[in-house]
């Protein structure tokens, strides 16, 4: 990923918040809070992914949501437990949970939900910022 001049985009160095590619051959689009990460979506970027041989069996495209006000950032909101096909994710207004349960339909995954704040008692507005998730530990 990367920034072009205009418009400026200082959050492009993070595409896994607008889209990911799984191993089942999901490709998913998500949508975003910030109306400046909105302009990040590439199909450059997912054209090179294509080329360079990812094949996509299925697009799932949730940035129609953004219309609704309903945001689901990616693997910012989402750690996937791809052994287990559990989704972990913190809800914050960028962490729908009705969203996620759809997500969760379609790609055969069970949503884990949960609230959590930081030391001022404002919400995490990431899971990832709070979570990691590795083979055999998890970091909160």
């Amino acid at each position: 990923a990367h920034d072009t001049a205009s418009p400026v985009k200082p959050d492009a160095v993070f595409p896994n918040n607008w889209v990911t590619f799984h191993q089942e051959g999901y490709m998913v689009t998500y949508p975003m809070f910030a109306p400046t990460r909105r302009l990040e979506r590439s199909d450059a970027i997912i054209d090179t992914v294509l080329e360079q041989g990812y094949h996509s069996e299925k697009r799932i495209c949730l940035e129609n949501n953004e219309a609704k006000n309903i945001f689901l950032e990616g693997t910012g909101s989402i750690i996937f437990d791809h052994q287990n096909r559990l989704a972990y994710a913190c809800l914050s207004q960028r962490t729908d949970a009705d969203l996620l349960e759809e997500l969760c339909q379609q790609m055969g995954y069970q949503k884990v939900v949960f609230h959590a704040v930081d030391a001022n008692g404002q919400d995490i507005y990431h899971t990832n910022v709070m979570m990691a998730l590795g083979e055999t530990f998890v970091v909160i």
